[in-house]
């Protein structure tokens, strides 16, 4: 069972490949423990999300949650589960004035941040054999 103690992915975990504006394999969740949420994501949310996800096509990246506009920075496309994550293509706007620097960081201290995703959610599922409430996506 992982612990909150464990190191997050963050950009270090990335599938290794920077192309143009293209940051192949970021990772958006992975399976574990939603640290400061309560729950736990298991591989059926997983797959929630990659359905959803790629449902869509294409979903926004902002430099934060509550960023503005102006702050969609690109989009992820590509959705896919890779070692117990929902990995995607992060793919920056050109015209994007936060773009160099974002890359810069990626490349010069992948360890210091990383990516969360925004979703709704219904009512967690309790798994009686681990005890513990598993995160189920809605939207």
């Amino acid at each position: 069972m992982a612990t909150a103690t464990q190191e997050l992915v963050t950009f270090s975990q990335f599938e290794g490949k920077l192309e143009g504006n293209t940051v192949k394999g970021v990772s958006i969740i992975q399976e574990g423990p939603a640290l400061g949420h309560g729950v736990w994501v298991d591989k059926k949310a997983l797959e929630q999300v990659k359905k959803l996800a790629a449902g869509k096509g294409r979903l926004k990246a902002k430099l934060n949650h509550w960023s503005s506009l102006e702050d969609t920075i690109g989009y992820y496309e590509n959705f896919r589960i890779k070692s117990g994550k929902v990995v995607a293509d992060l793919n920056l706007f050109e015209s994007h004035t936060g773009k160099a620097h974002l890359l810069e960081m990626i490349q010069e201290m992948p360890t210091a941040f990383g990516v969360s995703i925004l979703f709704c959610g219904d009512e967690p599922e309790y798994d009686k054999v681990n005890d513990r409430y598993n995160t189920r996506i809605r939207e």
